[in-house]
């Protein structure tokens, strides 16, 4: 894996976590919640930031969001929060 763009990826990823107070996991909510996706917030969780899920693009789906916020928990342990939002419209950006 070494020297691949998933291996500099994911050393990217640690290495913004060891520094991030915060962390918001931006997941495109057409495409659903991938295992990367789900990985990455685990990886901050466990980094001790404050994370939350974001569902972007979320007004070009139909997905009910309380089906998709219970998909996440069961997948992640910490249970962050999940908010549906659309960087298109500026829904959920506050």
């Amino acid at each position: 894996m070494a020297g691949t763009i998933d291996y500099y990826a994911q050393l990217r990823s640690e290495m913004a976590a060891d520094r991030a107070q915060v962390a918001i996991v931006v997941c495109d909510a057409a495409e659903g919640v991938t295992s990367e996706d789900m990985r990455v917030a685990d990886m901050a969780m466990e980094k001790n930031c404050a994370t939350v899920v974001a569902l972007n693009k979320w007004d070009m789906t139909r997905t009910d969001l309380e089906d998709a916020k219970a998909r996440i928990t069961r997948k992640l342990r910490q249970r962050p929060p999940v908010l549906a939002v659309s960087a298109d419209s500026g829904r959920g950006m506050k």
